[in-house]
């Protein structure tokens, strides 16, 4: 992400808000819409009769951008676009740094996929960039239907069995108490658990034969876990 502190003279607050939204309009015609999500952050307003601070700048003055991107490359055009310098001489502020920031890579930001290949890995097939949106949706049903199979079909009539207050409970806390066991166990276990799987199997890669592998290794699980489902019934008697 770009971190761009700066200080906005008194009284033009409406030309640094009207340059903002400019901005935003020549990124995403860049990059694409969805690929980056820009924040400003105004400064707070000094209290009255405060002193002034940083050599006479007043407090209220000062004023943060930040452009959180997807992919390294998108940070990358960005800087070096023709747009964007000529986007930046029209400022009315006063910039006083800019300085590119790496993001953890954690659960939040897992979906956005690095740029770089890991030391060793001379793979042509790692994805470059965040997977569409329908291998996502992909990567969550894996799991959530047997988890959802499950919850309903065994835990939830095994609790108001040994329980009779809990069956007691009227159907919307039920379905509440339903899904604070599915949710942790998707957050936790499944949806990691499947996207370790779904790219071994090759769906979340660039090359169109390995999702397409991926995608066939998907609807296969998925039919395995339907096939189970239909059977556990005749098990249970």
């Amino acid at each position: 992400m770009l971190v761009i502190p700066k200080v906005v003279p008194p009284g033009y607050e409406a030309a640094e808000a009207v340059w903002q939204q400019e901005g935003q309009g020549l990124l995403e015609d860049l990059i694409g819409p969805g690929r980056s999500a820009w924040m400003h952050l105004p400064a707070a307003v000094a209290a009255p009769g405060s002193l002034p601070t940083d050599g006479g700048q007043e407090a209220r003055s000062k004023e943060v951008t930040v452009i959180v991107f997807r992919a390294r490359r998108d940070l990358e055009l960005w800087r070096k676009s023709n747009a964007r310098a000529e986007w930046l001489q029209r400022a009315p502020n006063i910039r006083l740094d800019v300085r590119a920031v790496d993001l953890p890579t954690d659960y939040l930001v897992s979906w956005m996929v690095e740029d770089a290949p890991r030391r060793g890995d001379r793979s042509a097939a790692r994805p470059t960039g965040p997977p569409p949106a329908w291998v996502v949706v992909m990567n969550i049903l894996l799991p959530l239907y047997p988890t959802t199979l499950v919850t309903s079909m065994l835990l939830m009539p095994a609790l108001s069995a040994a329980l009779p207050c809990f069956a007691a409970l009227p159907p919307p806390l039920r379905v509440l108490s339903a899904q604070c066991l599915v949710v942790p166990t998707m957050v936790l276990i499944g949806v990691p658990s499947a996207r370790r799987l779904l790219t071994a199997a090759g769906l979340f890669s660039d090359n169109r034969l390995l999702r397409a592998r991926g995608a066939a290794i998907w609807l296969a699980a998925l039919l395995c876990v339907v096939t189970a489902a239909i059977q556990l019934p005749r098990a249970l008697r």
